[in-house]
This record gives C-alpha cells, sequence and structure tokens, in this order.
C-alpha cells in the first residue's frame, strides 16, 4: 500500500466526513453548485455545527463573497497579504469564550446580571472586536486600497470600521461602536437604573442591557460573515491560489471540518522558527482516548491533510494531543519526507523515516480501543442509516414532523399553583412547511409539552409536587438564533414564523399568549403570519 492511500484512509474521518459533506452542502449548497466534492468545503462545517458559529446573516456573506469574487486578484492578494492577522481572527473565533454558553438577556434586576456584564460581556465584546473584528476587516479594506490607491489599514479601528461603512459595507459594521469598544478597553462603564453608560472621551453612549447585547451580536454575526465569504472564496476559486500562501486560519478551520471525528479536533495551528533554522507547524488537538497506535495514524493523516489546505512551506509538523492527562503527547514529523513520499508513490513502509520523535507517554489497552473504535463505528453506522431514511423520506415527500424541526428550549411559567409552559421551536435547515404544516407541527410540539409534568412556580419558589401544564405556548422560528433573540423576538421579526397557545378545558375562555389568532381548533390558538406591530395595535384598539 502506498503512502498516499494509507494515509487517505482513516475509516472514522471518511465515514463521519460524509455526513459533514452533507450538512455543508444542505447550508450552502445554493453557494457550492458544481463544487460538492471540493475538499474545502468542509472548512464551513463548523459554521453549520456549532453554536455560536450558525448565528449569521446570509446576505451579509453573500455581499462579501461577491465582493472578493468581483476583485478576485486584489482579494488573492489582500488574503495572502495577511496571513498573521487573518489566522489570528480565525484563533479567537474558534477559542471558546464565556458568551458561548450565555444565551439569556441580563436585565440588571440582580446583583448577577450586574456580574455577568462585568465578567461575560463587556470582557467579550472587547475580544471579538479587537481580535477577530480589527483584522478581518483588513481584507476587504485591503482590496479597496489596491483598487483606489488609498490606504485604509493605517488608520485606527474605529476610522477604519467607519471607513468600511462608507464603502458600501454599512450592514458589516453597524454592530461595532467606537465609544463603547473605548470605554470598555479603558475601564470607563458606568450602570445607571436600567442602562449601561459607555464614557468616551470623544462621545458617550448610554444602552440597555438589550440595546447592548444587540451589538454584540451583530459583531459576532459580522465576523462569521467575514469568515465565511473568505473561504466560500477560496472554496469556489481553488486555482487561483496555486502557488500562493493561504492564511493558516482557513488551514486550521478546513483540518477542523475535514481531518476531525468525533472528539478528535485541532485546536490550533502555531507556526514557528525551531533549532537550525527549520519551519515548523504545530498542530494542537484534543484526542477521545490516549492511545499510541491511533494517535501515531492521526497525526500523519493530519499531516497529509495540513500539506492538502496549504501547509505547504513546513519542514517539519508537530502534533500535540491533549487526552486529559497531566502530560499531553507529541509527535514530530519531517514533513518534506512526508510531502515527497506522497508525491512520488512511496511505500506505506517507509513511513518509520517520517517519525522524527515519538513522545505518546499515554497508552490505553487493546480491549479499550477496540471498544472505542466499536463504539465509534456504531454511532457513525446509525448516523449514516438515519441520514440514508431522511433522503429517502424527502425525496418522497413524507418526511415526519418530528425531524422537520427541532425543541430549542423549553421553559416553565407557571403562576403560583397555574401551571404553564412555553416552548421554543426551530424548523430544520431547508424547512419551508406550508401553513397547514406549520399548524401540525406546533400541535405536535403542545403534545409532547403536554404529556410532561411540571412543577408549580411562583414568588415562593418551585412547589414539589408535578402535574401536567394547563397552558402551553409555542413560539415556532424559520431559523436557529441566540435564545435571548428567541425568546423575545419582537412582533415584526420576520425569522417568527408561528406563535400557539393550547389552553385545557377549564381556562379556555382565558387565553394569554395568543390574543388575536388567525386560527382557532379546539383549545388551540394560532397567529400565523405573524403581523405588524402597527396590526396588533389597531386589533387591540378594536377589541375596547
Amino acid at each position: 500500500m502506498s503512502v498516499e492511500k494509507l494515509v487517505g484512509s482513516h475509516p472514522m474521518v471518511r465515514f463521519e466526513g460524509e455526513l459533514r459533506k452533507e450538512a455543508v452542502l444542505q447550508r450552502f449548497g445554493s453557494s457550492l453548485v458544481g463544487l460538492e466534492e471540493e475538499p474545502w468545503s468542509l472548512s464551513l462545517f463548523d459554521f453549520v455545527n456549532t453554536r455560536p458559529f450558525k448565528y449569521f446573516d446570509d446576505d451579509l456573506v453573500q455581499s462579501v463573497l461577491d465582493f472578493y469574487e468581483k476583485n478576485s486578484t486584489q482579494a488573492v492578494a489582500a488574503i495572502e497579504s495577511l496571513d498573521r492577522e487573518l489566522t489570528h481572527a480565525v484563533h479567537a473565533l474558534v477559542t471558546p469564550g464565556p458568551s458561548w454558553d450565555a444565551e439569556h438577556l441580563p436585565s440588571l434586576s440582580s446583583p448577577s446580571d450586574y456580574a455577568e456584564l462585568e465578567q461575560v460581556w463587556f470582557p467579550e465584546y472587547q475580544r471579538y472586536a479587537e481580535h477577530a473584528f480589527n483584522h478581518l476587516i483588513n481584507c476587504p479594506l485591503s482590496v479597496f486600497a489596491q483598487l483606489r490607491s488609498r490606504q485604509y489599514c493605517g488608520q485606527t479601528l474605529t476610522n477604519r470600521a467607519e471607513s468600511l461603512g462608507k464603502l458600501g459595507f454599512r450592514p458589516l459594521v453597524e454592530g461595532f461602536r467606537g465609544a463603547v469598544r473605548n470605554a470598555i478597553s479603558h475601564g470607563n462603564t458606568e450602570f445607571a437604573v436600567a442602562a449601561i453608560r459607555f464614557v468616551d472621551r470623544k462621545a458617550t453612549e448610554e444602552l440597555t442591557p438589550g440595546e447592548f447585547l444587540h451589538l454584540f451580536d451583530e459583531l459576532v454575526a459580522a465576523c462569521h460573515a467575514l469568515t465565511l465569504g473568505l473561504l466560500l472564496f477560496i472554496a469556489r476559486n481553488t486555482s487561483l491560489f496555486s502557488g500562493r500562501s493561504i492564511p493558516l486560519g482557513a488551514t486550521l478551520l478546513a483540518l477542523r471540518g475535514a481531518g476531525s471525528y468525533g472528539r478528535l479536533t485541532v485546536e490550533r495551528l502555531i507556526p514557528m522558527e525551531v533549532l537550525g533554522g527549520r519551519q515548523q507547524l504545530a498542530v494542537i488537538c484534543s484526542a477521545p482516548m490516549p492511545s499510541q497506535t491511533m494517535q501515531t495514524f492521526e497525526a500523519l493523516y493530519l499531516a497529509a491533510r495540513a500539506q492538502d489546505f496549504g501547509a505547504t512551506s513546513f519542514e517539519r509538523i508537530a502534533l500535540t494531543f491533549d487526552t486529559g492527562h497531566a502530560t499531553s503527547g507529541s509527535i514530530f514529523l519531517d514533513a518534506s519526507k512526508l510531502a515527497k513520499l506522497r508525491r512520488d508513490g512511496g511505500p506505506a513502509e517507509a513511513l518509520g523515516e517520517v517519525v522524527e520523535t515519538s513522545m505518546l507517554w499515554h497508552d490505553s489497552s487493546n480491549l479499550a480501543r477496540r471498544i472505542h473504535v466499536a463504539g465509534m463505528s456504531l454511532r457513525i453506522g446509525l448516523a449514516q442509516a438515519g441520514l440514508e431514511v431522511r433522503r429517502r423520506w424527502a425525496e418522497s415527500g413524507v418526511t415526519p414532523l418530528r425531524l422537520r424541526y427541532s425543541i430549542r428550549h423549553v421553559q416553565n411559567k407557571s403562576a403560583e399553583a397555574l401551571r404553564r409552559v412555553e416552548a421554543i421551536a426551530v424548523l430544520r435547515f431547508g424547512e419551508d412547511p406550508s401553513g397547514e404544516d406549520l399548524y401540525r407541527i406546533a400541535r405536535q410540539v403542545v403534545r409532547r409539552l403536554r404529556r410532561r409534568p411540571i412543577a408549580s412556580a411562583g414568588l415562593k419558589g418551585t412547589g414539589s409536587i408535578r402535574r401536567r401544564p394547563r397552558y402551553v405556548w409555542v413560539k415556532l422560528f424559520k431559523q436557529d438564533a441566540v435564545l435571548r433573540n428567541l425568546e423575545n423576538p419582537g412582533p415584526d421579526n420576520p425569522n417568527l414564523v408561528l406563535r400557539a397557545e393550547w389552553v385545557a378545558r377549564r381556562n379556555r375562555k382565558q387565553p394569554v399568549f395568543v390574543r388575536f389568532p388567525t386560527a382557532v381548533e379546539g383549545g388551540y390558538r394560532f397567529e400565523y403570519p405573524v403581523r405588524t406591530l402597527k396590526e396588533n395595535l389597531d386589533l387591540a384598539k378594536g377589541s375596547r
């Protein structure tokens, strides 16, 4: 067996790669027409599978992609020249932060809300603004600099954001406020009764927590749109990068999508110069189990994939595996020999020459390794079988309702002994059900929640006796979003496609959630399509 065939035969990555490719094509298929087999398409997987990467505006992504493709020569030059900056931005995006799990809206009604803003949201806004947005906007600005023979990238962050807005990308910079960023950076934030005051030398802004977090969400969405535009441009124009350097940040996202499986994840790529002036690429991974055999094979596979995705200028590749032990294991590979063996069709037996040093300190038993592999194979096999069944259902048009949506969040909203529950449901991407199907989906969500006993809740806390709810409220959304935006969508939010309420028989004369239904059926009340705020106010006036 040749080296090329061996390093391309990773069974776990191959099986899971098919599932990932299907998910990417379902989400970004319109931008990847004719590129279904393009390996770079898997660099988009994080933006399909992981929160908060999933939160972005398709129109912003398309505008960035169109701009790069319209000015492809300048875009390639900008991407190549901004390798370090773009890689730093991607590392900032993929590093988990406290905001990833904090999806609710602090209201300044308790001391913990102030602490959350100080410890989570202020640092996270600064991190995204300075470490991601700060570098990502330099790419389109560099293109404009080449087109207009003007200098944009040397300006301050605030001035660069203003320039990008004036150049036609106003939606990309709406989440960034210079006064807010400066006040956080310099420690000039103050709390009012129900607002936050950001004091800057040039201006002072006063925002409610909701307004500030709306800025934060727009800033994150802009960072994701700029990154996606870059990745889609590379995937659609790989020939333009032949012989050109690709940012390691793009290589990292490609490895995370195409070289990972299960709990094996590539976390970071670090270029460095080692003894003798050799260029080394450090690949930092988290691994599911300490198996020396598996880690050696995975190191060879990841090194080969890194070369496929643009990391061709390194003479040595060092892979570090964090398996949860006090000391991580490492293995050092001669990248030049690996590339030559792959290029010349060398035999797999020659791979011993590629491994320079192995410092994999921990190992698992053969039994543990076999159990792990069997479990992974079973999980992936079941996932593939499920994917095939769903594909057949979609082709025949008989996809079960249960697979057309997901329940994103359930909250107990009881008022003392009056048990009430609210659910947020999200349609699967690509679903475009009719009005009647929306009613059916809402009824199914209600039926699922009606069966779950809940405790009473009120000012005195939660009760110990659990009974079935008398009220079930459902909000159905077209796409997933940050939970606080789903909890408080506003009356004009186009993402909210249906509101539904079920009321037990004894309480049917006292609806709470849907006051002006477009359809009523038994204990169910539906509001579809969502009316504007003005229409609801007019209805409220007419009912008085």
